[in-house]
């Protein structure tokens, strides 16, 4: 007979999470705990953790995206008591518990940070709050002040499959006020760059459509280079529109057309780097 989970049960992973992305909602927590959990279940485990006084309420987050915003309460009194079940020294948690004040677009960058790991099970992937500070995470970007902006959100890095490198991946999560104009000079410049070898766009679908419609007017600018036959599928842009039968997100290239994500990231794990057209015989769906 199956026994019902107690709300307790997953407070101590919810701490962690919290402790990891900083305040998150309800529905957040909810679409990146694992194994799954139902709604009723995160509150129950919330109001649990409310009880202990092992959480606070931030309601800044905005309304529509999951409404309060759960944080650590890290006060004098708790401290100890997070401390010991996240089995972390009490300096740990003198942290800023809200690192980037837009909550909805952290919680954003949570969620694909988790789902990214979970459908690449071997990749290191790291939010742009833990990389950056972070020395064990070879930054592909100098931090310069310009390069700092360049920075993904995300950054995912995987084995070549000879294992003589080391393949990464940005993955920029829109933050749903840059005009398509700016993100297109934000993608040509990390183009540009050399320091990825493949680059992700997730954004809504209206963003995204503005934004291949400028991506192929670069077309009639050669010189930029953005759009060869490879940068088609350097770049990939997804709404986040998912795909059951590939269980992976929708992907699509410059010129819109679709793409399997496990595919396009297999191809870059084989190709040589140094050689970017050989992704030409190897691209998921049409190469155009």
């Amino acid at each position: 007979m199956e026994t019902k989970e107690k709300p307790w049960a997953r407070g101590k992973q919810i701490l962690k999470l919290l402790y990891e992305h900083g305040p998150l909602s309800s529905s957040g927590l909810q679409a990146i705990m694992n194994p799954p959990i139902t709604k009723s279940g995160v509150k129950q485990a919330l109001r649990a953790l409310k009880r202990r006084r092992l959480i606070v309420v931030n309601q800044s987050g905005l309304k529509g995206f999951g409404a309060n915003f759960y944080q650590l309460s890290v006060t004098g009194d708790t401290r100890p008591e997070v401390s010991k079940m996240l089995t972390l020294p009490l300096a740990a948690l003198e942290k800023p518990q809200i690192v980037n004040p837009d909550m909805a677009y952290s919680e954003r960058c949570a969620i694909w940070s988790t789902w990214f790991g979970f459908m690449f099970g071997e990749a290191d992937v790291a939010r742009d709050i833990h990389y950056k500070s972070d020395p064990s995470f070879k930054m592909p970007f100098s931090m310069t002040s310009e390069n700092w902006r360049l920075s993904p959100s995300i950054l995912m890095r995987m084995p070549s499959k000879d294992e003589n490198q080391i393949v990464t991946v940005g993955i920029d999560v829109d933050k749903h006020y840059y005009s398509s104009d700016r993100i297109v000079e934000k993608l040509k410049k990390i183009r540009e760059s050399k320091a990825l070898n493949g680059c992700i766009y997730i954004a809504p679908t209206d963003i995204i459509e503005a934004t291949l419609s400028n991506l192929r007017d670069y077309r009639n600018y050669r010189s930029h280079k953005l759009l060869s036959h490879f940068d088609d599928n350097f770049f990939l842009f997804s709404n986040g529109q998912w795909s059951v039968s590939e269980k992976a997100p929708v992907m699509v290239n410059a010129y819109a057309q679709p793409v399997s994500l496990y595919e396009w990231m297999d191809s870059l794990r084989t190709a040589n780097p140094q050689k970017p057209k050989e992704l030409n015989s190897k691209c998921g769906g049409p190469c155009g």
